[in-house]
């Protein structure tokens, strides 16, 4: 995929060299990731598989804010390397532009979205406290005027999302039993954002594990990083 000029030029130098220092620091990296497992089993076996952990906001108007949640199996939030690659690479097409946070768990990448400028986020979250959590974080940073919390299942939101007639960036972040239980689920509520958005729209897909290249319709730029996996569509402007 081919990105716009907008968002390639110095984001995707920025994004070459996250990728050039993960290789550089592959060895520390697996052992770091080791030794975070071995951690995360024995904090589990003392809180009911669950750890609280502070996510922080990585860059604009909000940086180094910090959000305060428990990880576990059916919520583990982007890991803050892959959300400073994700809006490197988007670059400078998050500023002014409607900014969508699908299966939002902690809310920490429509709230980066919002501390980078980006004109309206929403985050649509099914769990109620999750849902409550985030909108507190919202009112806590004073910025609950430029974001909506929807509380429902983001399948269902799909359907009925009318779109909108301007170019939007799409953030879906499902949990990864998703992928198992409910891929056909996922296809569709992909092609018909697809559908519904405007060219010079961006749809990115965060997945882990072995996901095929061709599970999703269309063609996708694939990017990475560690276990985690950035994927992106562009609605590209239709050829003469």
């Amino acid at each position: 995929m081919v990105l716009p000029r907008k968002l390639a030029d110095s984001s995707e130098l920025a994004a070459w060299r996250l990728q050039r220092m993960d290789r550089q620091n592959s060895v520390s990296v697996a052992c770091l990731n080791r030794l975070g497992r071995i951690e995360e089993k024995r904090l589990a076996k003392s809180t009911g598989r669950t750890m609280r952990v502070q996510l922080r906001i990585v860059a604009g108007s909000l940086r180094g804010r910090k959000l305060s949640c428990e990880v576990s199996e059916s919520l583990r939030p982007a890991p803050q390397m892959v959300r400073e690659a994700l809006f490197s690479i988007l670059g400078t097409g998050v500023p002014d532009r409607p900014f969508y946070d699908l299966f939002a768990g902690t809310g920490a990448v429509g709230m980066e979205a919002i501390s980078r400028g980006a004109a309206s986020v929403t985050l649509v979250e099914r769990d109620t406290r999750q849902a409550g959590a985030i909108r507190k974080y919202l009112d806590q940073f004073k910025v609950a005027d430029r974001a909506e919390v929807v509380r429902g299942d983001v399948y269902r939101w799909g359907e009925a999302w009318p779109g909108v007639m301007e170019p939007v960036n799409i953030f879906l972040g499902p949990p990864f039993a998703d992928f198992q239980t409910k891929m056909d689920q996922l296809v569709r509520l992909v092609t018909d954002l697809q559908k519904k958005t405007v060219p010079g729209s961006v749809i990115i897909l965060q997945t882990e594990g072995d996901v095929a290249e061709d599970a999703f319709p269309g063609k996708w730029d694939v990017r990475r990083y560690g276990r985690n996996k950035l994927r992106f569509w562009e609605h590209e402007h239709d050829r003469a």
